[in-house]
């Protein structure tokens, strides 16, 4: 239940070649958890999972790589990656929190080859819910800060010579 929240620069993976991966925040403890398909436009309910059952438990680091989040669960122990969830805009469905608890999430994890599937995730904690959602909420407010990237200047053209003759 221990988490850290001091952002760390840390090696880099797939990402642009300026962009820097930090490491926002991680959770040594959070639960996996094989979900149905959604029944309504409403959203996922945690009490449609069996919550005691989870398919898997790990660690949980959020990253930020230049304007995307990136949530990487793995393997405590090892630090093998489970599955990773790319996020690339505030408000996506990428991560979507359950309607009817605080500390559940469904994440759509992406392997890299444009295949996805949907997993839940939870934390025993609230206190670790609590402090996943702000370092997301934080990291879209300091994107929206940001001044745009400076877009590349067209080559300079020669300017006419002035005739000095007479």
């Amino acid at each position: 239940m221990s988490a850290s929240a001091a952002p760390v620069a840390v090696q880099r993976i797939a990402s642009g070649p300026t962009d820097t991966e930090v490491l926002l925040w991680t959770c040594q403890e959070m639960y996996v958890y094989q979900i149905p398909p959604l029944k309504n436009e409403s959203g996922h309910r945690a009490n449609d999972w069996d919550v005691n059952k989870w398919l898997w438990s790990g660690k949980l680091s959020v990253f930020s790589i230049g304007n995307v989040v990136q949530v990487r669960l793995t393997d405590p122990t090892s630090g093998a990656l489970f599955a990773m969830c790319p996020v690339n805009e505030p408000g996506s469905k990428a991560i979507d929190p359950v309607v009817d608890s605080s500390r559940y999430f469904v994440l759509r994890i992406d392997d890299g080859k444009g295949r996805h599937a949907f997993i839940g995730m939870g934390f025993r904690d609230r206190d670790d819910s609590y402090n996943f959602n702000a370092t997301l909420q934080d990291h879209w407010r300091a994107a929206a800060r940001a001044p745009p990237s400076p877009s590349p200047r067209p080559p300079a053209r020669p300017c006419p010579r002035a005739s000095r003759g007479l």
